[in-house]
């Protein structure tokens, strides 16, 4: 990840993204729904650092919604 910015970081400024407009999200949500490529290629878009982008599009369900919800969480508190 680049320079001093935590994962936390990333996944607040990625998620503020992906539901700032509704074409941003529906555009995240086709390239999730795509493929693993697409919806890494997207994350990187919106800021994701590439390595991060990697991790996330492996997570399904409620793994997904845990490191979410935990990085969410960490980041704000």
């Amino acid at each position: 990840m680049s320079g001093d910015r935590s994962q936390a970081y990333y996944t607040c400024e990625v998620v503020s993204k992906c539901f700032a407009d509704d074409a941003t999200r529906q555009g995240f949500m086709a390239a999730y729904t795509q493929s693993p490529d697409a919806a890494q290629a997207y994350l990187e878009k919106l800021g994701m650092p590439d390595d991060m982008a990697a991790k996330v599009v492996t997570l399904q369900g409620n793994d997904l919604n845990l490191f979410i919800g935990q990085n969410v969480c960490d980041y704000l508190w």
